[in-house]
Order: C-alpha cells, then sequence, then structure tokens
C-alpha cells in the first residue's frame, strides 16, 4: 500500500505519525529513495519508540523540548552504538484561532448549567484530558476537597470533559470521591468543542502526574481566556511563565495546585491579567 502510493501519487515525503507509522514506512522509504520524517507526540516510553528511532527516518518531529530529550533518553543504548545523524526539530502544535461571541460562550454556558454542569454564577474550572490515572485527575479533587474547606475562597465548581480510557475504574473511584467529599465537581464526558466548552471557564488546568508531553488543551483553555495551573514540568512548562502567563504549581503535589488556584480564584485583578497575557502566547 505504502508503496503503491508514494508512486501513485508521486511523493516526494513522508511523514509519519507516532512511532508504530514510521516503523511501517522507515525502511519502504529509504529502499524508495524518498526522505521520510515522523512526529513524536509522546510520551517517548516503549519498545516501538526505540525501533522507529533505529530504522531509517531523515528528521524527527517533536511537540516540545520535554518530548525530545525523553526520546534521546530512550534511544541512548543504542545510539551509542549507532551515532545519531539525523535533526529533532520541536515544532509547537497550536489550534484554530477562534473568536466566540458573548452569544455563543453564553449559549454553551447554559447548555452545561441545563446538564446540571454548574451554575453559572460561580467561576469555573475546567479540565479536558482522556480519563486516565496519570492525567492526575484525582489530584485536582484533593485540590478541591481543601478549597471547599478554606472559608476565604469563593465559591467556585469544577468540570471534567472527557472519556474513561482503557476501563472505568478510575472514573468510578473519581466520582465515589466526589459524592462522598460532596465536591463541587462534574464530569461531563465528552465534548464535542473542546474549545467553546472551555470558553465558559475561568481556569484551566492541566494535573498530570508525569511529565505532560506538550498539553494542547492547555493551549485551547488560553486561546479563549481561560487561566492555565499547570505542573512545572513537562511541555506545559515550556509554555508558561509563572505569573506572567499563567500559575505554575509543584508537579504531583496538590497543595501546591491548591495554593495557585486558590491565588487565581480569590484575585479577579490577576486573573484577567493572566488571561490576556495567556491568551496573547496562545495565539502566538
Amino acid at each position: 500500500k505504502i508503496v503503491d502510493l508514494i508512486n501513485g501519487y508521486n511523493i516526494d515525503l513522508v511523514h509519519s505519525t507516532m512511532a508504530y507509522g514510521a516503523m511501517f514506512c522507515g525502511s519502504i522509504c529509504k529502499k524508495m529513495g524518498v526522505p521520510h520524517v515522523w512526529f513524536q507526540h509522546g510520551p517517548a516510553s516503549g519498545w516501538m519508540d526505540r525501533a522507529a528511532a533505529v530504522l531509517p527516518h531523515d528528521g524527527l518531529i517533536v511537540n516540545s523540548h520535554y518530548t525530545g530529550k525523553a526520546q534521546r533518553a530512550l534511544e541512548n543504548p543504542v545510539r551509542f552504538l549507532i551515532p545519531r545523524k539525523n535533526p529533532i526539530e520541536k515544532i509547537l502544535l497550536g489550534t484554530n484561532v477562534k473568536d466566540w461571541t458573548v452569544e455563543q460562550r453564553a449559549a454553551e454556558k447554559k447548555r452545561w448549567a441545563d446538564k446540571g454542569a454548574f451554575d453559572s454564577s460561580r467561576p469555573l474550572i475546567g479540565m479536558v484530558c482522556r480519563i486516565q490515572k496519570w492525567k492526575g485527575i484525582h489530584l485536582l479533587l484533593d485540590a478541591t476537597a481543601q478549597l471547599v474547606e478554606d472559608s476565604t475562597v469563593p465559591d467556585f465548581q469544577v468540570i471534567v470533559w472527557g472519556e474513561s480510557f482503557k476501563g472505568k475504574e478510575y472514573l468510578e473511584e473519581l466520582k465515589d470521591q466526589v459524592k462522598t467529599k460532596n465536591l463541587p465537581v462534574f464530569f461531563a464526558g465528552k465534548t464535542e468543542n473542546a474549545s467553546l466548552s472551555l470558553s465558559t471557564c475561568e481556569v484551566i488546568v492541566n494535573a498530570s502526574i508525569q511529565p505532560e508531553p506538550f498539553g494542547l488543551s492547555v493551549i485551547e483553555g488560553m486561546m479563549v481566556g481561560a487561566v492555565p495551573v499547570v505542573p512545572n514540568e513537562g511541555g506545559p512548562a515550556e509554555v508558561i511563565a509563572h505569573g506572567k502567563n499563567g500559575l505554575e504549581f509543584k508537579a504531583r503535589q496538590f497543595t501546591s495546585l491548591a495554593k495557585q488556584l486558590k491565588t487565581v480564584l480569590c484575585d479577579p485583578d490577576l486573573r484577567k491579567r493572566l488571561s490576556v497575557e495567556g491568551q496573547a502566547v496562545a495565539r502566538q
């Protein structure tokens, strides 16, 4: 199939996505004399990533310096014998620039409010991700529980968009935690339009408990004015400058996450400034 496509369309360059794509294409492209690059969006962790790096290719694209370093570290045992000659290029991911009108935002907020997701009069903290443990949703719930107990924090709500990945056990654990502690958290399921849904939020959180390769939902949230609160590692830390266009917390520490959320919830002026600066960075 690959040979037929290359010949049939006179293809001059093949771009593979992820290691399994590179494994299929590398040797064939080399044999046919067609340049081949592949995109590693992370996490760089498995035998396929290592194998793809050794198979023929003319360049590797990554979405952050963190992903590039992780891929290099994975390759090191092999690259000790076979030195790397191909360049690694960092290309930040992006999202469509969309200016949602006041009416569109209001309609989206009403749509979710009608589903019982939140009270539109309270600040909203949002998260968009696959529901799996390494995304750290439990960390956000622990931070939420701490904030609820703090009388100096204004009333707020949390909404999590996303579907379970590889089993529903983790989601059920999260729902039990919300119910037991009576937390102001709503699991909304899949959203068909992450950008529009996030436009209803004041804050976008990434709480991954292993370094996030990039964190596209952070950029999607920033694009519509949500203030990013992210771990101080991985891809998000390369985009967010603490106190300038967002806030960082100590990775895997819910108390640190709670502290930063309290900061942004209790200071509307700071929230407005970070929103404006974050949006400018995301557009760039």
